[in-house]
């Protein structure tokens, strides 16, 4: 399989709603299943990424639906930052 088929491939997923696009370190693309929400922590010094429970988010997430009249579906984020190595060196 060629690289322009691999990504080809991901932009269909993505179109049907199989995958979702998301950024990842260094601005690179990267892709995760539809219906596996999650959000992440992500260092930018060492690059390191936590991934949080999207239950992690539901009070703020709720509160959005009520200001918004929106009925959220699915979501990800993802918050830059240091982890606590990188913090606790600078």
């Amino acid at each position: 399989m060629t690289e322009t088929t691999v990504y080809r491939t991901l932009e269909f997923l993505a179109e049907n709603g199989v995958v979702n696009p998301t950024q990842a370190i260094g601005g690179h693309l990267a892709y995760e299943l539809v219906g596996h929400d999650h959000h992440h922590l992500v260092c930018r010094s060492c690059g390191a990424q936590l991934d949080l429970a999207p239950d992690s988010f539901q009070e703020a997430i709720s509160k959005l639906e009520r200001q918004t009249g929106y009925r959220i579906e699915a979501g990800h984020m993802t918050f830059f930052g240091l982890c606590p190595e990188c913090a606790s060196k600078s």
